[in-house]
């Protein structure tokens, strides 16, 4: 069995820093001397950290072209009742995105939860919107995003989608939907 000190626990702690990590430390680990061998973990605190671009930039007026094919499971969740996702489980997001007013691909695509902005996977093939549109480069206009479902918590929480323009310098967001995480 690999026991570590106390100060090998904290400096584990303090070098191990995912992406998603704002809260630290990780573990809250008791380094007490008790006379006992075994250490127990007593909590585990993960908070994510948004990185969308669109939180630095000004929204710009008008309704974004973009649209929502899924939310988990959901098909075209515009209008529907909130979309129950499991807490075990993971957000997924997937559709389309251009920016229309610039005839081009956007620059990329933030999911916002609760008003914090998330990277989406942008660039995806969408060759139904090119031809849809009649623009060849609205091939690379498909967007996934997908984050566990237990860093929001269980209850209701508010879904947007924003396209960030071409040129990067304002976005246009998506109406709310509502999640429920179970």
């Amino acid at each position: 069995m690999n026991h570590f000190s106390c100060y090998d626990r904290k400096l584990v702690a303090m070098t191990i820093r995912p992406w998603f990590v704002v809260f630290a430390p990780l573990l809250v680990i008791s380094c007490g001397h008790s006379g006992s061998e075994s250490t127990a973990v007593t909590s585990v605190v993960v908070k994510v950290q948004p990185n969308g671009a669109s939180a630095a930039l000004p929204p710009a007026r008008g309704t974004p072209r973009l649209s929502v094919d899924k939310i988990g499971d959901v098909a075209d969740p515009l209008g529907k009742p909130p979309v129950v996702i499991s807490a075990e489980g993971d957000i997924v997001v997937t559709g389309f995105a251009i920016d229309e007013p610039a005839h081009s691909v956007a620059s990329g695509v933030d999911i916002v939860i609760d008003e914090l902005p998330f990277t989406a996977h942008y660039h995806l093939d969408r060759p139904d919107v090119a031809t849809f549109f009649k623009v060849p480069d609205y091939a690379k206009s498909g967007y996934q995003f997908t984050l566990p479902a237990k860093f929001f918590g269980k209850g209701k929480h508010t879904l947007a989608a924003r396209v960030v323009s071409g040129d990067g310098k304002t976005y246009r967001e998506s109406p709310p939907f509502t999640i429920d995480i179970q």
